[in-house]
């Protein structure tokens, strides 16, 4: 298993580009070349400094990461989820854990499945939620269709929610995003 944060504490020098990335990568693991050229991608396409401009990597921050990897290299998630850990890891920055507290403990990312209400499910998960029930409006969650539809579709699950849609309105400040009545 490659060790980013001891290969970037020994040579800082080596972000400056792609190549001298990798380069450094395989001198010291030389027999980890799927990691090296799955770490310089992460570095090729602005992840890595992404991910360094943050405090918390969320849940909603790795997926965007990974469905940016899977669409311009066609990284599988599987492995592109491990090395955006990887990053964060070596960056220390924080990983988002279930209880909205922050961890450098690799497996805790909040998944939704014990929050205790459904605007509790979507922050859990780092997406910004206008909630306007109690004055007779909808819960609203802001973003793109493609971004919200995985925290949607489990959140229909979790809390058996049957009605919602996808609109821009007052309530968000003509943002679009996804709305429901649901009282969950």
């Amino acid at each position: 298993m490659v060790d980013l944060k001891l290969l970037l504490d020994r040579h800082p020098n080596c972000l400056t580009n792609r190549a001298t990335l990798r380069s450094h990568l395989l001198d010291m693991f030389p027999s980890e070349k799927k990691a090296a050229n799955i770490l310089s991608s992460i570095y090729e396409c602005g992840i890595s400094q992404k991910i360094q401009c943050l405090k918390v990597l969320t849940e909603h921050d790795l997926q965007t990461f990974v469905n940016q990897l899977d669409r311009e290299y066609g990284i599988a998630p599987k492995y592109a989820t491990e090395y955006v850990y990887l990053w964060a890891e070596a960056l220390n920055v924080k990983l988002a854990t279930t209880t909205g507290a922050a961890s450098t403990n690799r497996k805790t990312f909040v998944n939704g499945d014990d929050a205790s209400s459904l605007e509790a499910y979507f922050e859990a998960n780092g997406l910004d939620v206008v909630d306007k029930r109690k004055s007779g409006g909808c819960l609203w969650v802001i973003g793109e269709k493609s971004q919200l539809d995985p925290y949607i579709e489990k959140a229909k699950e979790l809390f058996s929610i049957t009605d919602g849609g996808y609109a821009k309105g007052r309530a968000t400040g003509g943002r679009y995003g996804w709305y429901t009545s649901s009282k969950k």
